[in-house]
């Protein structure tokens, strides 16, 4: 049996709203799971293939036998999943929400694929993740949510970012008219609307139970009334009956994280730009908008101290963003007293995309004495160190604290950014790195 010609695959963040997607088209008879059929929303079975097929191979991909073995696993995995995942049309839907990163390798092979990326508001879909069922174990320590760190919303706002930054290459036109976006917000405040223009981008009749299960469901929401996060809440369907009840519900979630400053401030710090080329807002900024957060200040408290620029440069102080092995890396790093600081340390680490910190210091543990700044006073270090990494994106967290004791026992982180900048290393035939070990930095540092 032939695989489906033409898959419709639904992608995005977690928690951004592929659940309630594919909940509403699955009521479609022409794409939900037939009753003898599988019902799984994760068929996963493309990123098993294509998870591991990542840049530090590049050079395999050439080969012609790779591209063979590329292609029959791709038809493989689409017969496997037509037998077992499809509509009594004979089409599947597939919403594993990873689906985001595999697009191009898909529709190489299957091109009449069909791709939906939805994309939520940042500050609402970090939220959503950090009191997700799954938080604990995958972003977060513990669930309790005054225990909520700066590391953890970085983490999970690099989870949006990442998965941002293909729906904007989408928006570019890069996918030619294999992709649509959807837009999250719009399912909540247009889902006849959405409904009507998702099916007549995969080309299938309108059917309105697709509309209806948008218009009078919120799907997988982590704020479930009277019920704790848990893998039993994971569907949990919250039913509203107008338009006014569904636009309230997502108003006291947006008034809720409007009050987290330090969400609101951390993911636009990170994922700014993106967030202006979406056209998302920060809602902290918008803070009139909301009930009952008017004594929440828009402005993050200052801080003590802060870091104020990062910057990965060649030997020859030139700013670079891709190394090949071998070469010096410098990471520069400007800090800036806002009060009196005594015993700064600056510290740097890297770390692969899958998020594993490989190598790093701190001057403090390189017995490095930085001097006392006064206020308004600045600091660049610089951190020296041989490109020994193999191919692949790397990720440069940087932190400002102060500490004397070898102990740690009087330490004081004044500033944390864990996206500072990144940088790529390309493959060279010549010499490939398959390993990772510890990598010394020489350091150097001036006030400025």
């Amino acid at each position: 049996m032939p695989g489906c010609p033409n898959p419709v695959f639904i992608g995005g963040c977690p928690r951004s709203g592929t659940t309630a997607l594919w909940n509403a088209l699955k009521q479609h008879p022409h794409l939900g799971p037939a009753p003898d059929k599988w019902q799984d929303k994760e068929l996963w079975f493309f990123g098993e293939l294509l998870e591991r097929r990542d840049e530090q191979n590049e050079a395999r991909r050439t080969h012609s036998l790779d591209q063979i073995f590329i292609k029959e696993a791709v038809e493989f995995i689409n017969d496997f999943m037509t037998r077992y995942g499809s509509s009594p049309s004979g089409r599947y839907l597939a919403a594993y929400v990873k689906n985001i990163f595999y697009a191009r390798e898909i529709l190489r092979h299957i091109p009449d694929a069909k791709f939906l990326f939805v994309v939520r508001h940042p500050q609402e879909n970090v939220w959503s993740l950090l009191n997700s069922f799954f938080a604990v174990g995958f972003i977060r320590k513990n669930r309790a949510e005054h225990l909520i760190t700066e590391d953890e919303i970085a983490k999970a706002t690099h989870l949006w970012k990442k998965a941002a930054n293909v729906v904007l290459e989408a928006l570019r036109g890069e996918f030619g008219k294999s992709v649509w976006v959807v837009r999250q917000e719009n399912m909540v405040l247009k889902p006849v609307i959405v409904a009507q223009e998702v099916l007549e981008f995969v080309e299938e009749p309108f059917e309105q139970a697709v509309a209806d299960s948008l218009v009078y469901g919120i799907i997988n929401s982590s704020f479930s009334p009277d019920r704790e996060p848990s893998e039993t809440s994971f569907l949990h369907v919250v039913q509203v009956q107008a338009d006014e009840q569904r636009e309230a519900y997502f108003e006291r979630i947006r008034s809720q994280i409007a009050a987290r400053r330090d969400v609101c401030s951390i993911v636009s710090a990170l994922a700014g730009e993106e967030m202006r080329l979406l056209r998302y807002e920060d809602y902290a900024s918008q803070s009139g908008r909301f009930e009952n957060i008017q004594e929440v200040e828009s402005e993050r408290k200052p801080r003590a101290a802060e870091v104020v620029n990062v910057i990965v440069t060649d030997a020859d102080n030139i700013p670079r963003d891709t190394f090949n092995p071998n070469e010096i890396a410098v990471l520069q790093v400007t800090v800036q007293a806002n009060e009196n600081i005594t015993n700064p340390s600056v510290s740097y680490f890297v770390r692969d995309e899958e998020q594993n910190r490989l190598f790093g210091t701190t001057t403090f543990d390189e017995y490095i004495s930085l001097p006392t700044l006064a206020k308004g006073e600045r600091l660049k270090v610089a951190f020296r160190f041989n490109q020994a990494l193999r191919i692949g994106r790397y990720h440069v967290g940087v932190a400002f604290n102060s500490v004397s004791s070898r102990m740690y026992t009087d330490n004081v982180l004044h500033h944390e950014i864990e996206d500072a900048c990144e940088f790529r290393v390309d493959y060279s035939p010549m010499r490939p790195i398959h390993y990772m070990f510890y990598n010394p930095a020489s350091i150097q540092f001036a006030k400025v």
